[in-house]
């Protein structure tokens, strides 16, 4: 049996993850959804942060209440950025925000969700010299 790359196995818990949140929001059963994630996961937004299943279950009913397109964009070391752009009726996106997913053990650790636009984040790793 061949090894899966730690980034890889990361890789496959978030794509599970985005897919089951998707079918969720069509289906309004988020059991799946709470399956990969941690009983003692935390959710850090802007007014602080909580633990638990629930407060992240409640964050993504209202992050789904509409229609958005989401991409992986940065996954390294444990830590997964996604942009998440609302799709407005005209097909033309709305303005983006990044959620950032941390992975531990194949389960959802920690939801980051702090509003930031792409263009607030600095990323002097990424940046060209």
């Amino acid at each position: 049996m061949f090894h899966r790359a730690t980034q890889t196995r990361e890789m496959d818990v978030v794509t599970k993850f985005l897919r089951r949140i998707m079918l969720a929001y069509s289906t309004w059963d988020y059991a799946p959804v709470e399956e990969l994630i941690h009983t003692d996961a935390s959710l850090r937004t802007k007014e602080g942060v909580k633990t638990g299943i629930d407060p992240i279950i409640r964050h993504l009913k209202a992050e789904g209440k509409q229609r958005y397109k989401a991409t992986i964009v940065a996954p390294k070391g444990g830590l997964t950025t996604v942009i998440i752009s609302p799709v407005l009726a005209d097909g033309v996106r709305g303005k983006e925000h990044e959620i950032v997913l941390r992975v531990h053990r194949d389960k959802i650790a920690e939801v980051i969700d702090l509003q930031r636009t792409p263009d607030m984040v600095y990323r002097p790793e990424s940046q060209p010299f």
